[in-house]
């Protein structure tokens, strides 16, 4: 996956949480971001990244994304892997 599609895929990630307001303060709650944040968020690499580790977190939410909007339950953990780079933890 390119950069741009991790960020892309990211993105709609963001929009997807901001859609429901459960979802958005679980968000907001867990990362530390200000709703004024997400207006600006899908130009900034640093929440993206933190938006995908928020939907990782939680095998449901990567369920649900993906299946509403059409994306291989695989395509967040490919993104996230993209965005983290070198530095990124891999368990296996």
């Amino acid at each position: 996956m390119s950069r741009e599609k991790a960020l892309d895929l990211a993105a709609e990630a963001l929009d997807w949480i901001a859609q429901e307001r459960d979802r958005l303060g679980a968000f907001l709650a867990a990362t530390g971001a200000a709703p004024a944040d997400i207006a600006s968020g899908a130009g900034d690499e640093t929440l993206l990244a933190g938006v995908l580790d928020f939907l990782m977190a939680d095998e449901a939410r990567v369920v649900a994304f993906c299946d509403e909007r059409g994306h291989d339950r695989t395509a967040p953990a490919r993104a996230q892997a993209v965005l983290a780079g070198a530095g990124a933890t891999h368990w296996t």
